[in-house]
């Protein structure tokens, strides 16, 4: 049965038949309602036999990338708006009024916040709901705004509702501080995010003693050392791999081993430790069968293997005396065990990708920089603007440079930028060293003369304006004197601009993949180039990942071929 569609509850073929009998709504009215619940069904594959639930229609929304569709943001915008005012007026059990207005109570407080456009609108759904409730604003509490999430998970269409709800709630507290007339009854901010790692502090002494004397083994490359590994590793991999350790052994925290049991790193390949790290994270942490294949399979992730493959590298590397044969032979098993049977391309990848078939998608994202630069000239020089340039360099980098983007955030003007004067003109070159590239392969590209423009404009003009303190020479200057901007900040505002003006969601990486993308579409079978491109060592990387991309334009040729014969069969039928 389709798991979303309830006999015993309304559908969208009854929200039509419940719109056009409804005589309280204008003609123009009950068609823009029709147009935007069969627009709705159109837009994510589904039919009118859809069960008419907020619950179910927010999963639905969360699952749909409109990008691919041939629907505008703010018209998908308005669909939400419609579907929610239907929901309310024809899903609940009485037919009460979805807002009014305000109490005077609520009014005086809402008015306090008339200066303050944060507070304003990240309170204001709680405000209306408090008032059509009946709940007074001395009566705000833990459990009205526990009452609260109920209604944003089971009678909106809100997205996040448990987002909405926690800053809904940081809010209400900060309005407490900052205005006197306001409650003084601070409510708890709930912590959804679900943590595995416990604080270095909280780990034996002897344990982050063995853990630096990992580090330090693992990273000598003094070939007169007593102790030399094989292979030095950088100091970005042992960072990770420090991360790596942490997050398995609070793995066995959680599953009950007493953290103060975990005296040397030895403790965490014991075998049965071992399985039960594993256990953690295959079943505890990710949780749920394979739904997409109808099986108990459990879903397992490249991290998963990652850090196994690490705690290997641990017993056999560094503790080598301190574990036996049989520990390291049984613990490399199970490291297998946690192998993604399939390599290459993802489908969350693959789904993000498919939207830039449609050309309208295409020219949006790769017209993305001259959108961003449009909106920030019609505002002043201010942070904002500057913010909103770089950005736009952010996005033209990668599309002309599809660096890792761990390389992208540590560019550095005097180490990374070489400058070439021909003329009256100049030639800029992005270049990284092996020792800073992920798989030691040195990497250059040449920025084109659009992108080079940007470029002086940003540091000329716009980048003086994000500096705190002294200049260190970051591309991109972060909050604190001196540093770079923190990965996950220009992270989260490269793909909120990308998402806002392109309706496409993407993250960093994929840039690499969208590079891939657009040239072997036009240039199929050329792996050397991609190759070349991003950086790869081996073609069969290249390959490994991105020959389905060949695979999806040979299926389109074969279709349109025949399409072609079909076509010409009749014509000589009919000859």
């Amino acid at each position: 049965m389709n798991k979303i569609y309830n006999p015993n509850q309304l559908t969208f073929r009854d929200l039509i038949a419940k719109i056009t009998a409804d005589s309280d709504l204008s003609q123009q009215r009950k068609r823009n309602l029709c147009s935007s619940v069969r627009k709705f069904a159109d837009v994510v594959g589904g039919s009118m036999t859809i069960t008419a639930s907020f619950q179910i229609c927010r999963n639905i929304i969360n699952e749909t990338d409109i990008s691919g569709m041939a629907v505008s943001s703010s018209r998908w915008s308005n669909i939400r708006s419609d579907l929610t005012f239907v929901l309310k007026r024809y899903d609940a059990p009485t037919r009460a009024p979805m807002r009014k207005s305000l109490s005077s109570e609520w009014s005086a407080l809402r008015d306090l916040l008339d200066g303050n456009e944060r507070l304003r609108r990240g309170l204001s759904s709680f405000i209306h709901w408090c008032n059509l409730t009946g709940c007074s604003p001395t009566d705000v509490s833990d459990d009205v705004f526990s009452q609260f999430l109920d209604h944003l998970n089971n009678g909106t269409l809100k997205k996040k509702p448990r987002h909405t709800h926690q800053n809904a709630c940081k809010l209400w507290n900060d309005a407490v501080g900052l205005f006197e007339a306001w409650p003084q009854v601070k409510v708890t901010v709930p912590y959804y995010k679900k943590t595995i790692s416990f604080p270095w502090k909280a780990f034996p002494e002897s344990f982050l003693q063995d853990l630096e004397d990992y580090i330090g083994f693992m990273g000598t490359d003094d070939l007169t050392s007593e102790h030399c590994v094989s292979i030095p590793r950088k100091a970005s991999t042992l960072e990770h791999h420090k991360n790596q350790i942490r997050r398995w052994a609070s793995a066995l925290v959680h599953d009950g081993l007493p953290i103060e049991d975990l005296v040397e790193l030895s403790v965490l390949v014991i075998p049965e430790n071992f399985r039960r790290a594993m256990r953690y994270y295959v079943e505890d942490w990710s949780g749920e069968p394979n739904d997409n294949q109808g099986s108990n399979e459990i879903k397992l992730k490249p991290s998963h293997f990652e850090m196994a493959a690490t705690m290997v590298v641990v017993a056999k590397e560094y503790l080598r005396v301190r574990v036996n044969e049989n520990d390291l032979e049984t613990i490399t098993q199970l490291r297998n065990r946690l192998k993604c049977r399939k390599k290459g391309f993802t489908t969350k990848n693959k789904d993000r990708i498919r939207p830039l078939l449609s050309p309208q998608n295409q020219i949006r994202f790769l017209g993305l920089t001259e959108k961003l630069i449009k909106l920030a000239k019609k505002k002043d020089k201010t942070p904002r603007s500057a913010l909103m340039i770089q950005k736009a360099l952010v996005h033209e980098i990668l599309i002309n440079a599809p660096v890792r983007f761990g390389n992208l955030v540590k560019l550095h003007l005097q180490r990374h930028f070489k400058r070439i004067k021909n003329g009256h003109s100049v030639r800029v070159f992005i270049t990284i060293p092996e020792i800073e590239v992920k798989n030691g392969e040195y990497l250059e590209y040449e920025l084109p003369a659009h992108a080079v423009s940007l470029l002086d404009n940003y540091l000329d003009t716009y980048r003086p304006i994000l500096l705190k303190g002294e200049d260190a020479g970051w591309l991109f200057p972060g909050a604190k004197e001196g540093q770079h901007k923190h990965e996950v900040s220009l992270r989260e505002n490269l793909c909120k601009a990308v998402k806002k003006y392109t309706g496409l969601t993407v993250n960093p990486h994929l840039y690499r993949h969208i590079a891939a993308f657009f040239y072997l579409q036009a240039n199929p079978g050329d792996y050397e180039t991609v190759r070349r491109l991003l950086g790869h060592k081996s073609v069969d990387t290249t390959m490994t990942f991105y020959a389905e991309f060949d695979t999806l334009a040979a299926r389109r040729l074969y279709t349109d071929h025949i399409l072609d014969r079909k076509f010409n069969l009749k014509e000589r039928d009919h000859g």
